[in-house]
């Protein structure tokens, strides 16, 4: 047997060391996995703001280069011989192809169609990253629409609501104004009437839940609850008509 060498000592844990770990460890871990655990429910939601954040580049860019009009806007003169910007007529009274071809009309800005999806948006939809076979498969692809658009809103209206998730419900779950959204629903057009609206919010089973994402004409995006949208929608209502148009079964 070799003898110990008298400068050395091999020696394993004492009894307070082990318990020292074994105590920094366990606070190690109680700090550690409740911001694990938080940030997997908010990085959908996340996804979605910068979704709305690439819509609303792709809308201003489009803006630009037709003169301050969004893609359901066409010009009109007033009576005193100005310029104004009105909803087409065909967008105020369908739903599901109407609406996909405003976001075709922008999608040079988009790189992929999936930026239409939200991804909380759970309904069986057609998975694609192009924007031809959308094109070509219109029926099929209006269950990738995650947003309405605000047909009142402008560049020139920062507090006007310019997208939004799907997910709004009033008082009834998926109906506005009482009635199912279906393909012929003409746009949902509640005006400046606060009592049309006293009752939005968001459909607690679906998408971000009791809560969602709206785009602004200033080209913010806003994270609200259903009472910060009601009061959203308040704001805007003071400066525009207020109509939303809804992708079929929003």
């Amino acid at each position: 047997m070799t003898p110990r060498s008298p400068g050395c000592s091999a020696r394993g844990f004492s009894l307070v060391e082990l318990l020292v770990v074994i105590v920094v460890g366990g606070l190690l871990v109680i700090q550690v996995l409740p911001r694990l655990a938080g940030n997997k429910p908010r990085s959908p939601r996340i996804a979605c703001v910068n979704n709305l954040k690439q819509i609303g580049i792709a809308l201003r860019t489009y803006a630009v280069d037709y003169q301050g009009a969004y893609p359901w806007m066409e010009a009109k003169t007033a009576v005193n011989g100005t310029k104004v910007f009105k909803p087409k007529v065909p967008f105020a009274n369908r739903v599901s192809t109407d609406l996909l071809g405003l976001f075709l009309s922008v999608s040079n800005e988009l790189s992929t169609p999936k930026i239409l999806v939200c991804p909380t948006d759970l309904r069986p939809g057609l998975a694609t990253n192009r924007w031809d076979y959308v094109a070509a498969h219109p029926r099929s692809s209006h269950r990738n629409l995650s947003y309405f658009v605000g047909l009142g809103s402008s560049e020139e209206k920062p507090e006007s609501i310019l997208v939004g998730d799907r997910s709004v419900t009033n008082a009834a779950p998926w109906s506005l104004n009482g009635s199912d959204v279906v393909e012929t629903t003409p746009a949902w057009v509640p005006g400046r009437d606060p009592n049309a609206f006293r009752s939005l919010g968001f459909d607690a089973r679906t998408m971000h839940r009791s809560a969602g994402n709206i785009l602004l004409g200033d080209g913010s995006v806003q994270q609200v609850s259903n009472g910060r949208l009601r009061d959203a929608m308040a704001a805007a209502s003071t400066v525009s008509e207020t109509a939303w148009l809804l992708p079929v079964d929003h």
